[in-house]
């Protein structure tokens, strides 16, 4: 099994496709995909994604959605599945790239510590449940939304696990065809709007080229 991480920073999610579970679902990597978390802490989003977070009854709420790296914002990461897995980072029935379906058997994926896009109310920023946004960076106002930036730390480690997945999976660099074989979810699902604006493409992608 390949962990890139040591196993300090492995949280294994059961929410995953793996040799003793749906097995056929897992097909070649052909996507790096990415997506922010609408949230703070990068270690409560892990939390949730491995089915580690309790409901009112105590009891652990199945979270039904994984991915294979979570990364914080100072540069902090968690690996929570194999590389030979394959995670729910985005709704089967409605995630299509290329026009084909079972994005996440072919994807490698990455969930980045973001709060994503703020609304104004009653005179301050209210994050995407409508609680007061709890953000120590300087937003981004763009059409009528506000944006948390990702902070250059987060963005490098990004770069360097990319860099690691490449070397296993050479044909994410392919810079043929459209769209890119590393693509945001908004990207496979028209519905959702990660990574956001402010995320910077063009730096990812170029840095991982041959």
């Amino acid at each position: 099994m390949t962990w890139i991480v040591g196993k300090e920073q492995r949280m294994v999610t059961p929410n995953r496709y793996h040799e003793g579970y749906r097995s056929e679902r897992i097909q070649p990597v052909e996507v790096a995909l990415i997506h922010y978390t609408a949230g703070y802490s990068y270690t409560g989003s892990a939390r949730w994604l491995c089915n580690r977070v309790k409901g009112k009854d105590g009891k652990p709420i199945n979270s039904k959605a994984s991915a294979h790296f979570v990364i914080g914002r100072e540069g902090e990461v968690l690996q929570l599945a194999s590389l030979e897995d394959r995670t729910w980072h985005t709704r089967t029935s409605r995630s299509t790239w290329r026009d084909r379906s079972n994005v996440n058997g072919m994807s490698i994926s990455f969930e980045i510590a973001n709060i994503g896009f703020m609304t104004e109310g009653d005179g301050k920023l209210l994050d995407c449940y409508g609680h007061t946004a709890k953000i120590t960076s300087v937003p981004v106002l763009i059409d009528g939304l506000w944006w948390e930036p990702f902070p250059s730390t987060q963005i490098d480690t990004l770069i360097d696990l990319l860099r690691v997945v490449r070397s296993h999976f050479p044909v994410i660099c392919d810079p043929t065809g459209e769209p890119s074989r590393i693509c945001g979810h908004s990207e496979v699902d028209s519905r959702k709007v990660d990574p956001g604006p402010l995320f910077p493409w063009e730096q990812v992608r170029r840095a991982i080229q041959y």
